[in-house]
């Protein structure tokens, strides 16, 4: 997977893995789903951003996005996820450190 961080409407999205996506589609967080080959920044073809208010599973919003965009060798036959870092960070903090909130409450 390539490491691939841009700029979007003041945001800044990054290249993550399919299981982080679904993570952060799950916490509520929108996902940007675009075809591998393309720069989803680009104003041409910017991708299709998802999240769970749409009603869709993960899963199905990734078919969807797939089958619509990823249909030749010059986009990409499959879909690469970026999210926002601001809501990655939301999300995969809280599981990297499980023992903060009980280190903090044994200090005082």
């Amino acid at each position: 997977m390539n490491n691939f961080e841009f700029e979007l409407h003041g945001r800044t999205y990054k290249r993550v893995p399919k299981n982080i996506a679904r993570k952060i589609y799950d916490a509520g967080h929108p996902v940007l789903f675009c075809p591998c080959n393309l720069n989803p920044a680009s104003p041409w073809r910017p991708g299709v951003t998802f999240d769970n208010t749409c009603k869709e599973s993960f899963e199905d919003a990734a078919i969807l996005a797939e089958v619509s965009n990823c249909y030749d060798a010059e986009t990409g036959r499959y879909l690469a996820y970026y999210v926002d870092t601001d809501a990655m960070a939301k999300v995969l903090a809280p599981k990297e450190n499980p023992n903060a909130a009980t280190d903090t409450a044994g200090e005082a």
